[in-house]
């Protein structure tokens, strides 16, 4: 019941994030016809765009007729990119932005929580306050300057790696995955030390609680402690940071998609607000929003799997 109360409030979260989005972008100064066209154009050709983009309907009717296109799967047609459908633009790019956050997640997580084990592990000697300082330095510095950082050393110093990204994945694979690594690197650089703070400070705060004496009354080793106990239940509240970190992959994408030129969802995003492309921009959003929101319903779900008291206290409600 709990599960059909979450999905229930996730679609009207849907709907109130799609009328936002509507309105936002037709609130916003600009005209994408006049944008396709130019200043000087045929007022005939104006006036048939505008029908065939259906900016003459009133605009509540264009709203309601753009949900029901979507409840359809169908996001509408690209007023840039001539022929193509948003969703057929979003499929051609999604699998960039995809593959990133996929293994950007996976480092970080067999980075950050190795890291923020040894750091709970080893907090009473001098070094660990130094780690500490640096984590703290590591998650502070912005994304985009530790990408600038790692283009002039790799690409422009030591010429490595390349600057700007080629993915074809069917012609040049070689090159594809090399064009992943920096931007994979910066977002991991920036986002383990985050995780592994959290994770070691949860761990410390753990330790003293009175079932661990309770283990290490019984006979246990320190790692089988921090194992099978300790890292179990620090994890309840590390996850919420997880989460965090997966929706900020995806958006944040956006950002170093660009610096380097990849053309995933980030790039066209920027391109459909450059050219005005109205339903290619509203289509991301919503595509972005969903997946938002179903991560915050996995989040509630891996709570319940990592701790079952909670399970069981929402059966007992």
């Amino acid at each position: 019941m709990n599960y059909l109360k979450k999905i229930l409030s996730s679609i009207i979260t849907i709907f109130i994030v799609s009328l936002i989005i509507f309105l936002l972008f037709e609130l916003l100064p600009g005209d994408p016809v006049l944008t396709r066209l130019g200043v000087e154009t045929d007022p005939i050709l104006e006036a048939r765009l505008r029908e065939e983009f259906g900016l003459n309907s009133p605009l509540y009717t264009r709203f309601f007729k753009w949900c029901f296109q979507v409840l359809k799967g169908n996001l509408g047609n690209s007023f840039s990119y001539s022929g193509y459908t948003v969703l057929e633009l979003i499929k051609s790019r999604v699998f960039t932005t995809f593959i990133i956050t996929v293994i950007t997640l996976i480092i970080v997580l067999a980075t950050s929580i190795p890291l923020g084990t040894f750091l709970a592990k080893n907090n009473k000697i001098k070094f660990f306050k130094f780690l500490k300082v640096f984590s703290q330095i590591g998650f502070s510095i912005p994304a985009f300057w530790i990408a600038i950082i790692l283009i002039y050393i790799f690409s422009l110093k030591l010429k490595l790696l390349p600057t700007l990204g080629t993915i074809n994945w069917n012609r040049y694979p070689i090159t594809s995955m090399k064009s992943l690594i920096l931007p994979v690197l910066t977002l991991s650089i920036s986002k383990v030390p985050l995780v592994s703070h959290y994770l070691c400070n949860s761990m410390i705060e753990e330790s003293t609680k009175d079932y661990v004496r309770v283990a290490k009354s019984k006979g246990l080793n320190q790692n089988e402690i921090y194992r099978n106990h300790i890292l179990r239940n620090s994890l309840i509240s590390v996850i919420t940071i997880i989460g965090m970190i997966t929706i900020y992959l995806i958006t944040g994408t956006i950002i170093i998609e660009n610096v380097f030129a990849l053309p995933g969802l980030g790039t066209l995003l920027m391109e459909g607000i450059n050219r005005k492309d109205y339903p290619l921009v509203q289509g991301i959003v919503l595509y972005i929003s969903l997946a938002v929101i179903l991560i915050n319903f996995f989040i509630d779900i891996a709570y319940s799997i990592i701790d079952p008291r909670i399970r069981k206290g929402k059966e007992k409600k």
